[in-house]
């Protein structure tokens, strides 16, 4: 008998996870943000992974899991302040749509 491979959660490895897996990941990374590096690391690790299940290309899953890594912090930064840019408004906005298609879109 195959012993079951062991799922590594913070690796940029390449593999395929669902959208439902993106959610699960995307929240648990959520919730570490507190810890800030485990927190970060997971969500990049995750877009990249996810991205990768589409079959992009490594600089464009390396471009968006940055973003990730930026736009997760951020976004909770964004949400306590009263005043905020119209930069930052278009890059949370950009945001919002990349994530809601690496969680939708169907795999190929």
């Amino acid at each position: 008998m195959e012993k079951p491979k062991k799922i590594n959660w913070f690796d940029f490895k390449k593999t395929k996870i669902s959208g439902t897996a993106y959610l699960g990941r995307m929240i648990v990374g959520n919730l570490l943000i507190i810890l800030v590096i485990p927190g970060i690391w997971l969500i990049a690790s995750t877009v990249y992974k996810r991205s990768r299940s589409f079959e992009w290309n490594t600089e464009t899953s390396t471009l968006i899991a940055i973003f990730a890594a930026i736009m997760a912090p951020l976004n909770f930064v964004l949400d306590a302040v009263q005043d905020v840019n119209a930069f930052f408004l278009a890059l949370s906005l950009l945001w919002m749509v990349l994530h809601l298609i690496l969680l939708l879109k169907m795999e190929i």
